[in-house]
């Protein structure tokens, strides 16, 4: 058995995970490869505080495996993100103190990508960069939209 960075003995490595169908949709492995060659890996076990509103970290969650749990004041309930989503769209776009705060829901492994991160990766795969861009504002717009029927 082969083991991959989060690798331990007796451990199978993670399946590769399929991302926000909204998010890099449609992207190949290679091409995954090259997002994940450019983001940090983290781990929280369970009730870690991973994002403190007003935080100024422009950064972008891919959860690989576990759940995050996303609370703010404009939620009506928290919501719980799984294996596959993204959160920290608009810190990343545009650099302003996050409005939500995320919690572990239990073990919850990460992939942050932050804007040194992505002005590289924009350098060396613009294709790869635009895609996430695109998609990552039709998303926001598309959560807009369910939020506010007038925009």
């Amino acid at each position: 058995m082969a083991l991959d960075f989060f690798g331990y003995d007796g451990v199978e490595a993670p399946q590769p995970v399929d991302f926000n169908k909204n998010i890099l949709k449609g992207l190949g492995e290679e091409d995954w490869d090259k997002v994940l060659s450019f983001g940090a890996h983290r781990r929280y076990p369970a009730g870690s505080a991973i994002l403190k509103a007003g935080s100024r970290e422009a950064l972008l969650y891919f959860i690989v495996t576990g759940a995050v749990r996303l609370s703010a004041s404009g939620l009506r309930t928290d919501e719980i993100l799984g294996e596959g989503n993204v959160f920290g769209l608009q810190s990343f776009l545009d650099g302003e103190p996050s409005a939500i705060e995320a919690l572990a829901d239990g073990p919850v492994e990460l992939l942050l990508l932050g804007p040194e991160a992505f002005d590289q990766m924009a350098a060396w795969h613009p294709r790869i960069a635009i895609q996430l861009l695109r998609d990552v504002g039709a998303d926001l717009a598309n959560r807009l939209r369910k939020h506010n029927d007038l925009i």
